[in-house]
């Protein structure tokens, strides 16, 4: 498990358990899309599941500690008072060079909508 350095500040180590939290319920949300639509048609795909301890579980374990990482190295840029029009105009040219579907970019501004703190 990750542990922040000592000298980061317990209000940036409670704003990065909120973007935790929101990046998780965007993860969520997308995930049960296609379970919806698989009980909806009654069709589960066939391909093999990838197994939760040995496969998911240590793949998200490392995802999480590079997403702190990535929060802790850029909590400068983070704390800029033009962060969330800079976050904005980001994630607008992300998910238009992606060409994400509507729920794939309100997930990505759910994920991301506390970055910039509050």
């Amino acid at each position: 498990m990750h542990r922040a350095p000592t000298s980061f500040a317990p209000h940036a180590i409670a704003s990065i358990a909120t973007v935790l939290a929101l990046a998780s319920t965007s993860s969520t949300t997308l995930a049960q899309t296609p379970l919806a639509n698989w009980r909806r048609t009654g069709q589960a795909p066939t391909d093999p599941r990838a197994d939760l301890k040995t496969e998911l579980r240590p793949a998200l374990d490392k995802l999480r500690t590079q997403f702190i990482d990535e929060l802790i190295a850029t909590q400068r840029l983070r704390e800029a008072s033009d962060c969330k029009t800079r976050m904005a105009k980001a994630t607008t040219s992300y998910a238009e060079s992606r060409r994400l579907m509507p729920l794939q970019s309100i997930a990505l501004d759910r994920g991301l909508a506390r970055v910039c703190g509050d």
